[in-house]
């Protein structure tokens, strides 16, 4: 079982006795106070020049354990069980008049394997938990408390979830956030915290589980979760190919349109599988001779799924609200469809050559 404070940081880019097995995100925490944290700056000028103020020394000392902190709960809650190649910055921010003090910190969430030896001496040590992880357990359990009672978050639980990403209430925010009225001004304020908020909260989850809960919900709310999955660039291949296997093509054609921040190899060989799957879908209309009248001469027409007769000339039906090919796809679709074409044969260029 992976315990969140025997992950492993380092600022090199490798572990002594082990081996890296995966890396798997780059992680990152910023630390805002303002200055008024630094009560004792105006120390005297004895007590810095003659060394360091030992009040404020201990100050930046604790904001620096809160960011390594926090990167050990990101990268904890990634499944990783080390840091590597590990930053930390201090810088000042001002602006309007306020001063605040940022403390930033970014490495590298991987998955290490230890040599016996090594392993058995991470195991020596005694579990320690901070304030601070306590503090953010029970803010935790109160922000789910609430929700099973039916509450969303207030404004100051949305400014912790930010930073604190829970994956399990993802379905419950979805559920509240897709009853919410499209009208704005009817909505009351916690309302409308999670209407601002739950895109850029998505982000900040864990993607696997985002992804399932969007596209398991998108059928029967296919606007607002396309809307979704297009603002937080959630494009899964595999979920679109799921999706026209249980004949939602339409719906799955939408989200070829969807992005990614990142493409790999696998992404690249299902997305080819969605091309296969497209290129061998079956006619749904038909080409055959027809005649306009007894004394007229039979023609190839294009007749399209529901009996729409079209010149040949026409890929799709010009009946009335028809406007299908023979495929049953509608010009949209064609067009979405070849775009996706390109995306697929530019990214196997870059990746394979």
């Amino acid at each position: 079982m992976l315990i969140m404070n025997k992950i492993t940081i380092t600022t090199t880019n490798s572990i002594e006795n082990s081996t890296i097995q995966k890396y798997i995100e780059l992680i990152s925490t910023n630390v805002v106070v303002g200055t008024n944290f630094f009560s004792d700056f105006g120390a005297s000028f004895t007590d810095i020049f003659g060394g360091f103020s030992n009040t404020y020394q201990n100050k930046l000392q604790r904001i620096y354990k809160i960011a390594i902190s926090n990167l050990k709960e990101e990268a904890f809650r990634l499944g990783a069980n080390a840091i590597v190649s590990l930053k930390v910055d201090f810088d000042e921010i001002s602006g309007k008049g306020k001063s605040m003090f940022m403390v930033s910190a970014v490495g590298m969430a991987v998955s290490v394997k230890y040599t016996k030896t090594d392993l058995s001496q991470l195991e020596l040590g005694s579990t320690q938990i901070s304030f601070n992880q306590l503090e953010k357990e029970i803010t935790k359990r109160l922000i789910v408390k609430q929700l099973e009672k039916g509450e969303l978050p207030t404004k100051e639980q949305w400014v912790y979830l930010m930073s604190n990403p829970i994956d399990e209430i993802i379905q419950d925010l979805l559920k509240n956030y897709l009853e919410l009225s499209d009208n704005h001004e009817y909505l009351d304020e916690r309302k409308k915290l999670l209407q601002e908020n739950f895109a850029e909260y998505i982000k900040q989850t864990n993607p696997d589980i985002a992804i399932n809960t969007l596209y398991s919900n998108i059928s029967l709310h296919f606007k607002k979760i396309w809307n979704l999955l297009n603002r937080t660039n959630l494009f899964s291949p595999q979920n679109i190919l799921n999706l026209i296997e249980e004949n939602n093509l339409k719906i799955a054609i939408k989200c070829l349109a969807i992005k990614k921040e990142f493409y790999t190899k696998e992404d690249l060989l299902l997305m080819k599988k969605i091309i296969d799957h497209i290129d061998s879908l079956p006619d749904t209309g038909k080409i055959e001779f027809s005649k306009d009248g007894l004394l007229s001469k039979e023609k190839e027409r294009y007749i399209c799924q529901d009996g729409h007769k079209n010149n040949l000339e026409f890929k799709f039906c010009l009946g009335d609200g028809c406007g299908v090919n023979i495929k049953g796809l509608k010009e949209d679709d064609c067009r979405l469809i070849e775009s996706y074409r390109l995306k697929v044969d530019s990214l196997d260029f870059l990746i394979n050559g």
